[in-house]
């Protein structure tokens, strides 16, 4: 900030209306006034700092005070400053709370204090508060830090060079605009801590995923699997283990669909011939039933034959027994039931016939059945596992199923992984970097603005005279004046710096 014009009305020790064209003091950047005791030089700081900022340079002044006692009630209180910053020309201007006689009539009247601050555009900020904050916003400096920066007034210079360094880190950054490089290291530590924190929910992660990994006991790729759940190997190994087993495990899934389809194809074929032993059970069940129709039949025959013989041993009686018919007629109901013996045993010897014949079709069928009956039992004894066989290669293909999906996901979590651990690599390298070239310039800097306050008092000492008071301590006896260093630098290479 380069003052221009400074205008003061009623202000301190100025009644009327004075302007300073501050131009005159030229471009160097550090002014120096001085005068006899009242001369008003203190007014002038007053005057500047209540433009920028509406309070006094000194902690003893109120804005009440502004108001001076030799001026006319007619001319009115107020301080204008016309400056430069940025080669951009603002104009502020500035009115204190003051008594002033009543415009109609008699008595007297309070002067509200007024702001207004005039851009470089032309338009124009009224309200006093808003008329700080822009200022603030403008200057980069609050009051304290105005004043002990840009305008130092007796005694205060020390206080400057004795402050904390917290403190004077904290003006020296806003001076000089700084806050980028620490925002940036902020900004690079909140996000190193993120990608920390990514970084271990990832390894987490894949440390879960690393465990639900399996292989069968004694497979080769077991003791990398170990390696792995022990943290032993190295994340491309870790990669392409996860890629072999499930390349395996694919391998596995495809037999095990395979021995499934065809242990369903034997199933189908079990189940066609147990219906068909199951038809034969019948079979064998009727067969029996005919053998015992059989024996009963045969018993029948046999009882027929007997009586046959019988009549047959009675047929040389025949010629004897003629002349007993007669005698038999009361007999004859007999004979009755011999002639239906003789039809039945005609019936039944075709009926026998034919269950012979049955009987020989069913014995041939009964081997047949055996010998199936023999083989399905066979079969049978060997699938008697095959239900069981097959929800295990259900169960396998499910949990093949469920491994395939997750490495697919620890196969992405580990890419992305990878993804992250390198953007975490270059931000931590660009921090490092940006951390070092910043420490290297605050170290120099430092070592610059030393010298250059160093340079400062010297410059001061020059002109010091026995008996003659300090410019900024005011003493009058000087037994240890500073020397002007020879490496001091100029204002020009401190600002670059």
């Amino acid at each position: 900030m380069r003052p221009v014009t400074l205008t003061l009305s009623a202000f301190g020790p100025y009644a009327g209306l004075t302007a300073l064209d501050m131009t005159r003091l030229g471009e160097g950047g550090l002014y120096l006034i001085t005068g006899d005791t009242g001369a008003g030089k203190t007014t002038i700081f007053d005057a500047i700092t209540y433009a920028l900022y509406g309070r006094a340079s000194g902690q003893n002044r109120d804005s009440s005070m502004m108001r001076s006692k030799y001026a006319e009630p007619s001319v009115p209180t107020f301080v204008e400053l016309e400056f430069l910053y940025g080669q951009k020309r603002y104009t502020v201007r500035r009115s204190p709370e003051y008594i002033r006689p009543a415009k109609h009539g008699t008595g007297t009247a309070t002067q509200k204090a007024e702001a207004q601050l005039t851009l470089p555009n032309g338009s124009v900020i009224a309200r006093q508060r808003d008329v700080d904050a822009a200022l603030r916003d403008i200057l980069g400096l609050d009051y304290d830090q105005f004043c002990r920066i840009a305008m130092i007034a007796q005694g205060d210079f020390q206080k400057l060079l004795l402050a904390p360094t917290e403190e004077r880190r904290a003006i020296f950054r806003q001076l000089f605009h700084t806050d980028l490089y620490r925002n940036l290291q902020e900004r690079l530590k909140v996000e190193s801590g993120k990608l920390q924190k990514e970084r271990e929910l990832l390894q987490n992660s894949i440390r879960q995923y690393i465990g639900s990994l399996m292989c069968e006991e004694g497979d080769l790729l077991e003791p990398r699997l170990d390696a792995a759940n022990e943290g032993n190997l190295p994340l491309q190994e870790v990669f392409e283990l996860a890629d072999a087993l499930l390349e395996k495990d694919a391998r596995a899934e495809a037999a095990g669909k395979t021995a499934l389809a065809a242990a369903e194809e034997q199933l189908t074929l079990t189940n066609a011939l147990l219906t068909r032993a199951g038809e034969q059970q019948k079979q064998r069940q009727s067969l029996a039933a005919a053998q015992t129709a059989l024996g009963q039949d045969t018993a029948r025959e046999t009882a027929l034959l007997a009586d046959l013989r019988q009549w047959q041993e009675q047929q040389p009686r025949a010629a004897l027994l003629t002349e007993q018919i007669a005698g038999l007629e009361a007999q004859l109901p007999r004979y009755d039931r011999l002639e239906e013996s003789r039809s039945a045993l005609a019936q039944t010897n075709r009926e026998l016939a034919d269950a012979q014949q049955a009987l020989e079709a069913k014995k041939a069928a009964r081997t047949h059945a055996e010998q199936a009956l023999a083989d399905l039992k066979t079969q049978l004894e060997g699938l008697k596992d095959c239900k069981a066989t097959q929800e295990k290669l259900a169960n396998q293909q499910e949990r093949a199923a469920d491994r395939h999906a997750k490495l697919k996901q620890l196969s992405a979590d580990l890419r992305e992984l990878d993804r992250l651990e390198q953007a975490l690599t270059k931000a931590q390298t660009a921090y490092r970097t940006a951390a070092e070239t910043a420490d290297l310039r605050r170290r120099e800097y430092d070592r610059l603005n030393r010298a250059f306050l160093d340079g400062q008092a010297g410059l001061l000492a020059q002109n010091l005279q026995e008996g003659m008071p300090c410019p900024v301590c005011g003493a009058t006896a000087h037994p240890a004046p500073a020397a002007l260093p020879q490496s001091a630098p100029t204002p020009v290479q401190l600002e670059e710096a």
